[in-house]
């Protein structure tokens, strides 16, 4: 016997957990998976007895209406779906999260690397040095800040965050720097170069 799958999009983290603890709470469902679906919308699915299930799916939304009035995007309640209901599960996500976290390690990797040959880059117009021992570049020379900005957009996102890390009262916490665009990181890292020593 197929169970029936219950669906419910809302909108918002804070939805997303009341309606899952409504739907488990008020009937014997299963919570079958939640999926992001972007722009702050999230489909959380549901499996059990056709009853079980549409009275979750019926309290979580008036339970939602009370936390506010546009929380919930849509709702649907199929009795007997012909296909499995995991295949509507998007498996994506973990592999998404694991990537986030071998990048994360790849950066503390990459950071310890502070043992290489130094070098430097040379601004001209203000002869000032940026030593880069962290970086295998080569001396880089610039005339003003559009030509260091060009060089600056040409390097790894990965060697702009070393760049910005090494530096003192840089603008950007080093917390945040895993989370700035590689724009912003450019923009910040001229001003900051030009500005300072």
């Amino acid at each position: 016997m197929n169970e029936s799958l219950g669906m419910i999009e809302t909108k918002g983290l804070l939805a997303t957990i009341a309606a899952s603890d409504t739907m488990l709470k008020s009937a014997d469902v299963h919570l079958l998976g939640v999926t992001k679906v972007g722009g702050g919308l999230t489909s959380i699915l549901i499996t059990g007895d056709v009853s079980a299930v549409t009275t979750a799916v019926s309290t979580a939304e008036s339970n939602l209406s009370y936390l506010s009035f546009d929380t919930v995007v849509s709702s649907h309640v199929i009795a007997r779906p012909a296909v499995d209901s995991s295949l509507f599960i998007d498996k994506t996500e973990s592999i998404e999260k694991s990537i986030d976290v071998i990048e994360e390690l790849e950066v503390k990797e990459t950071v310890t690397l502070e043992e290489e040959p130094v070098n430097s880059l040379i601004i001209e117009d203000t002869k000032k040095t940026l030593d880069l021992d962290f970086l295998e570049l080569n001396n880089l020379t610039y005339h003003d800040k559009e030509e260091l900005m060009q060089h600056l957009t040409q390097m790894k996102v990965v060697d702009l965050r070393k760049i910005a890390k090494h530096q003192t009262n840089f603008s950007i916490v080093r917390k945040d720097l895993y989370k700035t665009s590689k724009e912003k990181l450019v923009e910040t890292l001229s001003e900051f170069l030009i500005n300072n020593e």
